[in-house]
């Protein structure tokens, strides 16, 4: 199974529990004991971010390429988008054209 992250362009992605993902800029594994800048992305919160930074002194796992990627379809929050794109397409589009259907048939 993949994992979605919204863009892979950096060297380290660690899957830290099941609602965060770590997205290291460099290797942290190359780079023990120097200061390196991270961006967790909340998996169950749309994927909002936070960028922070650390200091590591221990190795960790990366996640290998062929896990990852970066197509909207793998989102966990698909069906939510899909509920508001629904929504949004019957009070912008249905009903307008529903009352002003309605109203020109009065006109005749």
């Amino acid at each position: 199974m993949k994992i979605y992250v919204p863009d892979i362009t950096n060297a380290c992605y660690v899957v830290l529990d099941n609602q965060t993902i770590r997205s290291y800029e460099i290797n942290p594994n190359e780079n023990l004991g120097i200061q390196i800048n991270y961006r967790d992305y909340f998996v169950n919160s749309h994927y909002l971010y936070r960028d922070n930074n650390e200091t590591l002194t221990t190795v960790i796992n990366c996640l290998s390429g062929e896990q990852l990627t970066n197509d909207w379809y793998y989102r966990n929050d698909l069906a939510d988008i899909l509920i508001i794109i629904t929504v949004f397409c019957v009070f912008c589009f249905y009903i307008p054209l529903v009352v002003f259907s309605r109203l020109f048939k009065r006109f005749r």
